[in-house]
């Protein structure tokens, strides 16, 4: 995995400096900080019958409870009308009761920029990078990094296209043979038939490779879909 995070910490870098030179051209847009925190908890509930003193009743017996806490910063600056980027950061603990196998700890940071070659073609570039530990399963424990570029065309006033192209690493500390690459690419095709009513059409390809030693079979997808938004 050390191979696939070489190229994309040049990216960031990259990224890093082209935003903080960004912050110099902010001019009147002032920048924005936001976060939150949650903490909760989930049961998981068994009910069954059973028979109670010559009759039948229905138990409900907690068999799991599930208890999570998470948390983000995030850090937005605009940089003129169509240009903007954010910076966020999340860490996520989840803890079972019973299941102790599934607990696990996620810290994930998001780079997004967004600006425009031309009145008509706008950028975005995204790239993501997650770690997540599991504390009685390192098996299951990985590294991930993923990498998205849009390119977005307004057409016209009824017709806007955009491509995707992503590429996602993934690396189990523990499990070399579920190593894998996986990229997509994807065409969408928005239309505005009338002032209330938007055809979408999406074609999309997906690839996922492993290792030649891994037990796991390489994936092919290819999905398609038409969609419609009416404002009534």
């Amino acid at each position: 995995m050390t191979k696939y995070y070489k190229p994309v910490s040049v990216i960031l870098l990259i990224v890093l400096l082209v935003l903080g030179e960004g912050r110099s051209y902010a001019g009147k847009y002032s920048p924005e900080i936001s976060g939150n925190f949650e903490i909760g908890d989930r049961e998981y509930i068994d009910v069954y019958e059973a028979a109670v003193g010559g009759d039948t009743e229905l138990i409900e017996e907690v068999v799991d409870v599930f208890n999570y806490r998470k948390m983000w910063l995030r850090y937005k600056q605009q940089l003129s009308s169509k240009e903007y980027y954010y910076i966020k950061g999340e860490y996520t603990d989840e803890v079972y009761e019973e299941k102790d196998k599934s607990n696990n700890k996620t810290y994930e940071i998001w780079t997004y920029y967004t600006f425009c070659l031309s009145d008509v073609v706008r950028n975005r570039v995204m790239l993501d990078l997650r770690k997540k530990d599991y504390y009685n399963n390192p098996r299951n424990s990985y590294k991930q990094a993923r990498l998205t570029y849009e390119l977005m065309f307004d057409l016209n006033e009824k017709n806007d296209l955009t491509i995707t192209i992503s590429r996602q690493w993934q690396n189990y500390q523990e499990a070399e043979t579920k190593d894998n690459i996986y990229d997509r690419i994807a065409l969408n095709w928005e239309h505005r038939l009338y002032e209330n009513l938007t055809l979408n059409s999406e074609l999309q390809y997906d690839w996922t490779a492993f290792k030649p030693a891994s037990s796991s079979t390489d994936k092919n997808n290819r999905k398609f879909n038409l969609g419609f938004e009416w404002k009534m």
